[in-house]
């Protein structure tokens, strides 16, 4: 897997690595992959969260580290944060690392609009 830091996120790009489907447990609750969550962590200064309009969609993890998308982007890379216990997790970025304390997950349930692909036409 390709490891890189951009925007004060780390992402994963997985190489030939089979991305586990596996639910994790966070804070009590369990977290399927396709699942939504706004924000992993409630204090202001040490949670991952989302700017509006944007949704963390949990698509499962390699080895300790979760991975996430954003809305239902189709990307080959993802948001990656280190699984460390069940209530801690492990942000890092190009300037180090914090754990972000996981007290309680608020699942989201979106209603997104369909995308339609734009048709192009041969004139002769």
């Amino acid at each position: 897997m390709q490891i890189g830091y951009f925007n004060g996120a780390m992402y994963v790009k997985p190489n030939d690595e089979e991305i586990r489907r596996d639910p994790v447990q966070l804070a009590g609750t369990q977290l399927f992959p396709g699942e939504f969550v706004k924000q992993l962590g409630e204090k202001k200064r040490s949670r991952f969260v989302m700017q509006d309009g944007f949704l963390l969609r949990y698509e499962g993890k390699i080895n300790n580290i979760l991975l996430f998308s954003v809305n239902q982007s189709k990307y080959d890379y993802y948001y990656a944060l280190f699984y460390i216990d069940e209530t801690t997790l492990l942000v890092c970025n190009e300037s180090g690392c914090w754990d972000v304390r996981v007290s309680q997950i608020e699942k989201v349930y979106p209603q997104f609009m369909e995308t339609y692909e734009q048709l192009s036409l041969e004139l002769r």
